[in-house]
């Protein structure tokens, strides 16, 4: 291929002066001449055949790797979305987890506090035993030392007790020697009754002492006894509370730790969180320059279909490359492709010649037959070789055809070729007036030959779609309007007459089609501003880059909005100083 292409790159030069060498155009409008077209060596339609096979070759092999490249590309993408999904659902785990754990060390503390309070408060009461513990011993020695102070009391009051019997046992000895002495001892009688019934009062009053005593003295020994049950009892509890502020001080601990490592957790989960949250953000950088990638690819895509469609209009509409040997005509009829061993395919033609047709026909017609032929209305049969498919339909040559349906195609021709004989006439007559205005600005200074010619197009920022300025822009606005709009007003059938460079860039539009465009509507925009565009559809392109004297098209035209207009279109080549610089374009209504 590079070899085949180094050959058509050192034979650039040759075959340009042959494409640019002016075709004879028609003598002047409203008259038409259709002048022979150029022959070329067998040499250069084998060069042009090489090249081409080997160009599209490489174009469909582009065009295959771009596709691969898309769909692992759009494998991707939606890997990286799952992955970013998951990381979503990770970062939301991970919020939840880490939301948990700070719930988790705040009750842990809150229990640590309190295990706090429990140790302090079983402290307390460890004190408060002790106390109760030395309280209780000095009680039980206070009821030991009141017990031995009941004994010596009681003592005490034997010996009293003891003091009054003999003072009673005297008072009545005392008595009964006063009553032996008689009158004389009377007086000492009544004293000694009284002492007798002190001493008397004074056993009973001992008497009632030593029982309470007796009562205090028991009171004291149950107390003591009691105090004695009290001081072991909590001698029994003590130790319990001892192992209580124990296990509360290991609980305690254990708690602390366990907060602690609550407290790593939630740190480790922050992290966590924030390696998701990374991960995810990284996984929607990664789907944006993957998308940015599938877009960037399916744009490269659309780029090869877009080279391979303008190499081949542009080297078939070359007068070198030409393969045409006459002209072909809009023409729609009834026909029936012929297979052998297969049922007939309805079909209809879309353009014919004396060469061969253009056939809209299913997609999923098998062409793997030799013997292919066409079965066109009244014409007749045509044997066929498949040339191609496109977008448009199938590529057909005739071949060997029989004189009479020869004569019938001719004859239908020759009639087509006269009604668009004035058309034609139109389309070249105003073509030349577009080249002598291009060369006139050209030689009064206004126009440089170099802006001219200039293939340099920027975007006017904000314009949907999009438009262009160029250096040639704002002169041509000022003059090509004149013999555009005289064209328009010429024929009421005219949709359109516009003057577009060889890259199909329409500096001028006719007036209804060139209203400055609408914000944010693009339907509008798309039937209502087509001037600065450039029109590089396959009808567009083939206009532009045409080197016949005049090209005959239908197409529906784009209208926006899903509406689209059926044209004739009959184009001729504008060349000023005798180089190709597009063409003039009128668009007729069927």
């Amino acid at each position: 291929m590079r070899a085949l292409l180094g050959f058509a790159t050192r034979r650039k030069d040759a075959v340009r002066m042959r494409a640019l060498d002016p075709a004879p155009l028609a003598p002047a409008y409203p008259q038409t001449v259709t002048p022979p077209q150029p022959s070329r060596s067998d040499l250069d339609a084998d060069t042009l055949d090489a090249v081409e096979e080997d160009v599209l070759e490489g174009i469909r092999q582009v065009t295959s790797a771009v596709e691969r490249a898309a769909r692992d590309s759009a494998g991707a993408e939606a890997e990286l979305g799952r992955i970013s999904d998951v990381a979503a659902e990770l970062r939301a785990a991970s919020r939840d987890a880490a939301a948990q754990s700070a719930s988790l060390a705040a009750l842990i503390e809150e229990f640590a506090g309190s295990a706090g309070e429990i140790d302090r408060a079983m402290q307390l009461a460890q004190g408060s035993l002790a106390e109760a513990v030395a309280s209780s011993r000095s009680a039980e020695e206070l009821m030991a030392a009141l017990v031995q102070a009941s004994t010596e009391i009681v003592s005490i009051i034997n010996t009293v007790a003891a003091i009054a019997q003999q003072t009673n046992l005297l008072a009545l000895n005392a008595t009964i020697e006063a009553a032996r002495a008689g009158p004389a001892g009377r007086g000492f009688a009544v004293v000694a009754g009284e002492v007798k019934a002190l001493s008397v009062e004074a056993g009973r009053a001992i008497g009632d002492i030593r029982g309470r005593i007796d009562n205090v003295r028991q009171s004291a020994t149950a107390s003591a006894e009691a105090i004695q049950r009290v001081v072991a009892s909590v001698r029994d509890v003590e130790p319990i509370f001892g192992m209580v502020r124990s296990a509360v001080t290991e609980q305690t601990y254990s708690i602390g730790q366990i907060a602690e490592r609550a407290v790593e957790s939630s740190s480790y989960v922050d992290q966590v969180n924030a390696r998701a949250e990374a991960a995810s953000a990284a996984a929607r950088a990664a789907t944006a320059r993957v998308t940015h990638a599938h877009q960037a690819l399916s744009e490269a895509d659309a780029l090869a279909s877009g080279l391979k469609r303008r190499f081949v209009t542009v080297l078939r509409h070359s007068t070198v490359g030409d393969r045409r040997r006459t002209h072909r005509f809009p023409i729609e009829l009834p026909a029936r492709l012929l297979s052998p061993g297969r049922l007939p395919v309805p079909v209809r033609t879309i353009d014919l010649g004396s060469g061969g047709a253009l056939i809209a026909c299913p997609a999923e017609t098998s062409l793997d037959s030799e013997n292919l032929a066409v079965e066109i209305g009244d014409l007749g049969r045509f044997p066929i070789r498949a040339v191609g498919r496109s977008t448009l339909g199938l590529h057909c040559a005739f071949k060997d055809i029989e004189a009479a349906t020869q004569q019938r195609l001719a004859a239908l021709l020759e009639r087509t070729e006269r009604d668009y004989a004035p058309m034609i006439a139109t389309a070249q007559g105003a073509a030349r007036e577009v080249k002598e205005v291009l060369e006139r600005l050209v030689g009064s200074g206004r126009l440089p030959k170099a802006d001219l010619f200039a293939a340099s197009y920027h975007e006017i920022l904000g314009s949907n779609p999009k438009q262009f300025d160029s250096p040639a822009t704002a002169v041509l606005e000022a003059e090509l309007p004149v013999v555009l709009e005289r064209v328009m007003a010429s024929d009421a059938n005219i949709l359109f007459c516009i003057a577009v460079d060889r890259n199909g860039y329409c500096p001028v539009h006719n007036r209804r089609y060139s209203h400055p465009q609408r914000p944010e509507d693009p339907l509008w925009n798309i039937a209502h501003s087509r001037n600065k565009r450039i029109f590089d559809d396959r009808a567009g392109i083939t206009a532009a880059r045409s080197m016949r004297a005049f090209l005959v098209q239908s197409y529906a035209r784009d209208m926006g909005g899903e509406t689209a207009v059926m044209t004739r279109e009959v184009d001729a080549p504008i060349r000023p100083f005798g180089r190709h610089w597009g063409a003039l374009r009128v668009g007729y209504a069927y």
